[in-house]
């Protein structure tokens, strides 16, 4: 498969820089490292680019960038916001607030906010140790819920409660405009979907609450919980969530998954219910026995994952190229060839059916090669609903998929692109493809 470097044109001079009060270094803060800035293209339907402008198509330029005159830690994106985590464990937040997802009240509650704000008010808080010593340390999100953990080991959670994905057992599943204080327990891994949350206590137990109508929380049921519920799963070190599915990453190296299955992005077959409920453990990479899993990373419809050897297997949908495949249209039964290297391997599934794998031998991984650039060491993959990134470890990235909204960085002859093209862009840190955009930080 081919891939390109893409020369852009220049655009207008235009930079966003956000420098919040409540910000300015004095001698009792962390000195200000002002080289963190924040990227952003794709569809800025409610000001998740941090751009004035509403436009649907909007492309990567190198002058205009959100600074926040701080180091910044970690950056998650939802539907259509933002969120911003800085090394000094303070939360930014900007974009759409539906549903509370800003954690603060707007002017007329759900509106948007352009500019990046931090959040200073929490819900009831009267704990006065915890709030003395509040840093926050990690951050997750689903469509329009967050969690986020402190240095202590408390969540706090905000946002969509439609489906009690934050863990209240409540009658109305009102929103949550305000961050509010989980529990008394202490965490220390939060992982959100769509509609769910996940954590993991100091003791390795795993809990879950939100919607199951696919079996995504791992509850041999499809009952939604809106509540903190124990999940009775053993020697789990990290979870990672789907739109609606999920993986379980143990201790010595194994993945299990379990959800929806409608294309193929638990990683094995399943029957036509397309759902499990119970995860369920991948045997096997192409008949490798001896695979070390490094990193998982899911989309709405996909998985990737990165074996420790630099091997990127994935898994799902691949209506618009976005697993990396030059083609979309098999038809239903159509298993396709296989090729396999020391490089990436892809396993190919489109909206028609399963098709990596034979009806008759769940252990048939097909793949599909992929041709990444001089052999770089991966860092992440980000994949979003239609749209795919990779960041290597040069900070170098590349893009594939949808580009219906310019969410690739580039521009595209065709809406959709099956060959790789570098974003022109250096030193890229992290990298987070959502639904129709996308964030780069540098």
């Amino acid at each position: 498969m081919q891939y390109k470097r893409t020369n852009k044109k220049k655009f207008l001079n235009k930079i966003i820089c956000w420098e919040p009060k409540c910000l300015k270094h004095n001698k009792n803060t962390s000195p200000v490292i002002p080289n963190s800035k924040v990227y952003t293209f794709g569809q800025n339907k409610n000001y998740n680019l941090g751009r004035n402008t509403l436009t649907e198509k909007n492309y990567y330029n190198e002058n205009e960038f959100i600074d926040i005159k701080r180091h910044i830690k970690k950056i998650i994106i939802g539907n259509f916001f933002c969120i911003i985590l800085t090394e000094q464990g303070n939360i930014f937040t900007f974009g759409s607030n539906e549903r509370g997802t800003l954690g603060y009240y707007t002017n007329n509650i759900n509106d948007p906010s352009v500019k990046p704000n931090m959040i200073k008010n929490f819900y009831n808080f009267n704990w006065e140790l915890i709030k003395k010593n509040l840093k926050f340390v990690d951050i997750s999100c689903g469509d329009n819920h967050i969690l986020a953990l402190t240095q202590d080991g408390y969540v706090f959670v905000w946002g969509d409660n439609s489906n009690g994905q934050l863990g209240f057992e409540t009658t109305d599943n009102l929103p949550i405009f305000e961050p509010r204080i989980l529990n008394a327990r202490k965490y220390k891994k939060i992982s959100c979907g769509g509609l769910i949350s996940t954590l993991i206590d100091n003791n390795n137990k795993v809990f879950v609450c939100g919607d199951n109508t696919f079996g995504q929380i791992g509850i041999d049921n499809n009952n939604t919980i809106n509540y903190l519920t124990y999940n009775n799963i053993n020697n789990i070190i990290r979870i990672i969530c789907g739109g609606y599915h999920t993986i379980f990453l143990t201790a010595d190296f194994k993945i299990l998954s379990c959800g929806n299955n409608q294309y193929g992005q638990l990683c094995y077959y399943t029957d036509s219910i397309n759902n499990n409920f119970v995860p369920t453990l991948i045997k096997d990479f192409n008949g490798k026995s001896d695979v070390k899993i490094k990193n998982v990373y899911c989309g709405l419809f996909n998985t990737f994952v990165l074996t420790e050897d630099n091997m990127l297997f994935s898994c799902g949908l691949n209506s618009f190229g976005n697993l990396g495949r030059n083609t979309s249209d098999f038809t239903k039964d159509q298993i396709p060839f296989i090729q396999s290297n020391n490089d990436v391997l892809v396993s190919a599934f489109n909206s028609y059916t399963n098709i990596g794998y034979s009806s008759n031998n769940i252990r048939n991984f097909n793949l599909t090669q992929i041709d990444l650039p001089f052999n770089l060491k991966i860092t992440k993959v980000s994949t979003g609903n239609t749209h795919t990134i990779i960041l290597f470890e040069n900070g170098d990235v590349i893009s594939f998929g949808d580009n219906s909204n310019g969410q690739l960085g580039y521009i595209t002859e065709k809406q959709i692109t099956y060959n790789y093209s570098y974003i022109n862009i250096k030193n890229v840190k992290q990298v987070l493809a959502s639904s129709y955009f996308t964030v780069l930080l540098v």
